[in-house]
């Protein structure tokens, strides 16, 4: 009789739920690790956004590379940032993120050229010929969320075991193009009786628009809302508009049919065209005018139809005026031909006579873009 032994080893039910924990962690964490890199992805593209809208609202270079670091830098110290071990590598000040200008013919269709990285266009600006964007390219090191380099192969893996290095591009239009060519251009604005240089004291910068919440403009985002109906800008400029200014002012801008004039203010610009001489009153209103249409002793009831003290405009010599007021978004000019801008004053409005102007204070700053369909 033959007696056989086995040596064989059953394993312990003990170890059944040490098993299933690797299994678990196997499985898992590689998953958590995979939607945190997701999540890395969508961040690093909104800050590269961020950082292309600063500094596209700026009125220089040098303006457009402050706003932007200041920014990127209260973003890269956020709760976020490090939750998800976000690194910022290299950039401009060490901030990620490197700035680009890029020029886009308006003629030949596909055609485009890229200045920088973080220094000014080395050649003149042509708005007619070339559309200027600025282009943020952020770059990081993401650690992933959780180790486990313990596990085989996929541990090894950039993004899910180990670090991988993600760059996001972001590009937006800018506002201030003729700023770009030199590292702090300061731009005046034409309008009233003189160009008036915008860094004197006592009047702001537009453009510099570190809060889109409270830019100091009406309209802060109007440049978005322009690309989302699908238009393009084929002229913009700033204008100070001086309430003494008797004349039509002539924008240099000419407008049709087939074009949509987009307006924005400063919301602290006013005026004032008639002041009460007994008592000195002397009211003020934005471009809105006088919407009561108040026939003021010593100032004669405005026969134009629009109110008086508001801001009108004109398409093209001897057609006939048209109101913009303070809510005047976005409109198709109803005549063509060149685009004036003027202050609703005397009896006729623009032109009737230097004596109604005289006695006038104050300015509005006028932002036009001129837009077509893409």
């Amino acid at each position: 009789m033959t007696t056989r032994i086995s040596n064989r080893q059953r394993g312990s039910a003990a170890e059944i739920p040490l098993s299933l924990f690797v299994l678990f962690m196997m499985a898992v964490f590689p998953l958590v690790n995979m939607v945190s890199l997701g999540i890395a992805c969508s961040t690093i593209f909104l800050t590269a956004k961020v950082a292309a809208e600063r500094a596209a609202a700026q009125q220089s270079y040098k303006k457009a590379l402050s706003s932007m670091s200041s920014e990127l830098k209260r973003l890269n110290a956020d709760g976020l940032h490090r939750f998800l071990h976000l690194r910022p590598v290299s950039g401009h000040a060490d901030t990620g993120t490197n700035l680009f200008v890029q020029a886009t013919s308006c003629s030949v269709s596909g055609r485009s050229v890229q200045y920088g990285p973080n220094s000014p266009v080395n050649v003149p600006i042509d708005t007619t010929n070339w559309l200027y964007e600025y282009k943020a390219e952020s770059t990081y090191d993401v650690e992933p969320l959780l180790p486990i380099t313990f596990i085989p192969i996929i541990g090894k893996i950039p993004g899910l075991g180990v670090p991988c290095r993600i760059s996001m591009c972001a590009q937006d239009l800018a506002e201030y193009p003729l700023g770009l060519a030199e590292f702090d251009k300061i731009l005046s604005l034409s309008g009233g009786t003189s160009p008036v240089n915008l860094r004197v004291s006592g009047l702001d910068i537009p453009g510099e628009l570190t809060d889109l919440i409270d830019s100091g403009w009406d309209y802060p985002t109007i440049y978005h809302d322009i690309e989302k109906a699908g238009q393009t800008v084929v002229d913009e400029e700033v204008f100070l508009i001086n309430a003494k200014n008797w004349k039509w002012f002539d924008t240099k801008m000419n407008v049709g049919s087939k074009n949509r004039v987009w307006i924005d203010y400063r919301a602290v610009g006013e005026w004032s065209v008639w002041q009460d001489p007994d008592t000195g009153f002397r009211p003020t209103w934005d471009a809105d005018g006088n919407k009561k249409f108040e026939d003021f002793y010593g100032h004669p009831f405005n026969n134009t139809g629009f109110p008086p003290g508001s801001l009108l405009g004109k398409a093209g010599d001897g057609n006939p005026p048209f109101f913009l007021g303070r809510g005047s978004i976005n409109f198709i000019p109803p005549t063509s031909g060149r685009l004036y801008l003027g202050t609703n004053d005397g009896p006729d409005g623009p032109g009737s006579s230097p004596d109604w102007f005289d006695n006038n204070l104050g300015s509005i700053t006028v932002r036009v873009v001129v837009t077509a369909l893409k």
